[in-house]
């Protein structure tokens, strides 16, 4: 009986023990889109799933373990080296993807219940703590254009001169400039860079949360600044900056020093808005350079082309680098648009005149002037049009184009041997095979071709166009002899300095053997039917056009060979 009566209590010991222990370890979850790393004011911290880090140091155990939560309160353990451990609460508050702000309750080193801790300890007249996203994604900022502003930082308001903020291309940033007002302290001529990282609205009160740089904005505590805004209108606003990177008292309008600087903005009218629209030829499009680094397409008002920066050869975009809103339409055809611009590029705004042509369905040519200070100054250049800077695009989703180049060609070269075909077995296929040292097979995709000026253009990537940043080149195509011989180069201009897609120069001079693919099988090359533009008459025409002339310069060739033969 002694015996029975010793192993039950063991075991309830052991179970008691057993249950005290899982007790002890449970824990609780943070939100994984928290998960990361955070900065308050210059520390880091940490959120992972079950920790909450505090301290500089990125050790596991010098972290607080979340052991309870209930709502928005999350009940900590905090270890501790040199004495018992503490415990406390957090109200956490999500502001956005990119901030967190928090309350918490003082940590006792006895254990308290989750009420007493979360319901009773948290101070609601505390501090908001304020956590930015380390890394985080910019968005764009609640309001756009220019604006003339006059600021106040507690030594007197700064307003002859006034300073001026601009937008920039991206709709995430904007230029400040601040202007020295003489008499006043702590009023310098500095230009600083603002870049949105969040907003949100708490009650009436609108907020946003920025990081600043240049000049006096060094170090994480100063270079991450809440703002507090407030329309006044359609043509005024009113900014209130905090001076480190907490948002401390500034839900709390009767604190005088609740702000570093505030703003009295009104908009510059000299900023335009758009007047015209692109035709639907260029804004229903994606359109993309040669060297496969930019994108340019509509920002959806079909008033503004916006051009991205491809970060990735997936064709993932980045931030926007370059905008071209449509201010006034000088000409405008169904192959051609001439107008003047307010372009952006970065935090530079300027007037200018632009062409765009259309060479065919698929490719555009881009002419610019200068650029101008005044509007007037733009519509002086399109009267008067020079263009300084000339591009080709084209369509970034284009899958395939017949080649220009059709049937069997070589290059004579005592040497070595290079055979070239056009269009076999694919319309959009070009296959140069050679045994030449130094020189590669390589298997080429056409992506578009046109005619320009009796010269004649095509565009190439390496087979098989995977994404929308694949590097492509722009070649010319001549014919020499009555088309006997045809030269394949590397067009300078047309190539706007894109990187070669082979590992050498692109330069041929190839004999054409004939017009199908086999000797053997005859008329094997199948003729599209893509339709093109002749720029004389504006009318439709088809390729296979120039394929029969192909086949007739073949035979001419042929009988002037037999001729000379005689």
């Amino acid at each position: 009986m002694y015996r029975k009566l010793k192993i039950f209590w063991t075991s309830l010991w052991i179970y008691i023990l057993t249950w005290h222990l899982s007790v002890a370890e449970q824990l609780c979850d943070f939100p994984v889109e928290w998960q990361g790393l955070w900065f308050l004011q210059s520390q880091p911290v940490y959120i992972r799933q079950h920790t909450w880090g505090l301290a500089a140091s990125q050790q596991e155990d010098s972290q607080a373990k979340c052991r309870k939560t209930e709502g928005p309160y999350y009940l900590l353990e905090q270890k501790r080296s040199d004495q018992p451990n503490c415990w406390k609460c957090i109200h956490v508050t999500p502001r956005h993807a990119n901030v967190l702000q928090y309350k918490q309750s003082y940590c006792h080193p006895g254990r308290k219940t989750f009420h007493d801790l979360c319901y009773a300890d948290i101070d609601p007249t505390s501090h908001l703590q304020t956590l930015v996203r380390d890394g985080g994604l910019p968005v764009p900022c609640p309001f756009e254009g220019a604006f003339l502003f006059s600021y106040n930082n507690n030594s007197g308001r700064c307003q002859d001169p006034l300073s001026s903020m601009m937008e920039c291309s991206s709709r995430s940033q904007f230029q400040i400039e601040f202007k020295h007002c003489y008499g006043i302290d702590d009023t310098y001529d500095r230009v600083a860079g603002l870049q949105c990282l969040a907003t949100w609205k708490d009650g009436t009160d609108d907020y946003m949360y920025t990081k600043m740089h240049g000049p006096g904005f060094t170090d994480t505590d100063n270079t991450y600044r809440c703002i507090r805004f407030h329309d006044l209108g359609t043509s005024a606003m009113r900014l209130a900056m905090s001076s480190d990177s907490t948002c401390f008292n500034m839900n709390d309008p009767t604190d005088e020093y609740m702000e570093d600087l505030e703003f009295d903005l009104t908009r510059n009218h000299i900023w335009p808005s758009a007047q015209c629209e692109y035709p639907q030829w260029i804004h229903r499009k994606i359109w993309r350079n040669i060297a496969g680094t930019k994108i340019l397409q509509s920002d959806g008002s079909h008033s503004s082309l916006e051009v991205y920066h491809l970060v990735k050869p997936d064709g993932t975009l980045d931030d926007v680098i370059g905008k071209m809103k449509c201010i006034s339409s000088f000409e405008e055809h169904e192959r051609l648009f001439k107008f003047v611009s307010f372009t952006t590029t970065g935090c530079v705004s300027k007037f200018q005149c632009i062409v765009i042509h259309r060479r065919n369905h698929h490719v555009l040519e881009v002419e610019k002037s200068d650029l101008y200070n005044t509007r007037e100054e733009a519509v002086h250049g399109c009267l008067h049009f020079t263009p300084q800077e000339r591009t080709i695009i084209f369509n970034a989703t284009s899958h395939g184009s017949p080649c220009p180049l059709i049937g069997r060609f070589d290059e004579e070269n005592i040497f070595c041997s290079t055979t070239v075909k056009g269009r076999c077995p694919k319309n959009d296929s070009i296959s140069i095979d050679t045994d030449c040292l130094g020189k590669e097979d390589v298997h080429w995709q056409c992506l578009a071709h046109w005619h320009h000026k009796k010269h004649q253009y095509f565009i190439v990537t390496n087979e098989g166009l995977k994404h929308q940043g694949q590097l492509a080149n722009c070649l010319s195509l001549k014919h020499r002899r009555s088309g006997a011989i045809v030269d394949i180069e590397t067009d300078n201009w047309c190539n706007d300095n894109a990187p070669s897609i082979m590992s050498t120069s692109i330069d041929y001079s190839l004999r054409l053997l004939g017009p199908e693919c086999d000797p053997k099988v005859k008329a094997n090359v199948v003729e599209p039917q893509e339709t093109t533009y002749d720029e004389s008459t504006g009318e439709a025409t088809r390729l296979n056009v120039y394929s029969n002339l192909m086949v007739v310069t073949y035979l001419i060739s042929v009988l002037i060979i037999i001729a000379d033969l005689r």
